[in-house]
């Protein structure tokens, strides 16, 4: 399920496969603290009615107990169980923003990674294979995806920033480059001094 957040000054939605964490903060929004885990049916209902909805042309009211959720918006209102359990704590595995991020352009790394997800198929136990990002901060990242039989994929788009070298879970990426829809991205390395794996984007 998905973890909706109040904190009092911004509304956090979290989600997790376990491996992956992906927020949603909405900020300039005063209310009560609250928390509150909707199930994965809900989630998906929920995606597919906000596509109907454009941005800012109608407000979401959330009224909830500790069993109950109702959501209203427009002439839509529907009302569904909360799942009883406590979310992992997800701020501490928040990465700060380091000073001096990787930017490149979402959709051209986008493309590279399709291009290179078409070329290395998954393996023999269905697993999709990893993708290496390296920079040396002259201006460009490598991408870089192989396969057990050795099929190799490279590519190579324009960044901007410091050395580059990490690894990631091709379709994972792919994901989130989808999830922007455009523009300027930004991948921000953890501080040396940080045992917490990961990359934030």
């Amino acid at each position: 399920g998905a973890l909706i957040h109040g904190t009092g000054e911004h509304v956090d939605i979290v989600g997790t496969d376990g491996k992956r964490l992906s927020i949603v903060r909405v900020l300039e929004h005063k209310h009560d603290p609250f928390k509150i885990i909707l199930p994965q049916g809900i989630c998906q209902i929920l995606s597919r009615a906000a596509k109907n909805v454009s941005v800012g042309s109608a407000e979401i009211k959330i009224d909830a107990n500790d069993r109950i959720a109702r959501f209203r918006w427009r002439d839509v209102e529907f009302m569904t169980k909360l799942v009883d359990a406590q979310y992992p704590g997800y701020e501490k595995l928040i990465l700060p923003k380091s000073e001096q991020p990787i930017r490149f352009d979402g959709p051209a790394m986008l493309r590279a990674l399709i291009r290179g997800q078409g070329a290395v198929e998954a393996d023999a136990d269905g697993k999709t294979r990893s993708v290496r990002l390296t920079g040396m901060g002259d201006g460009s990242v490598a991408i870089y995806a192989g396969s057990p039989d050795g099929v190799e994929f490279f590519d190579e788009i324009e960044c901007a920033g410091p050395a580059l070298n990490a690894e990631f879970q091709i379709g994972f990426l792919r994901d989130a480059m989808l999830a922007f829809g455009g523009g300027q991205v930004e991948m921000h390395a953890p501080p040396e001094n940080r045992r917490i794996p990961g990359m934030r984007i």
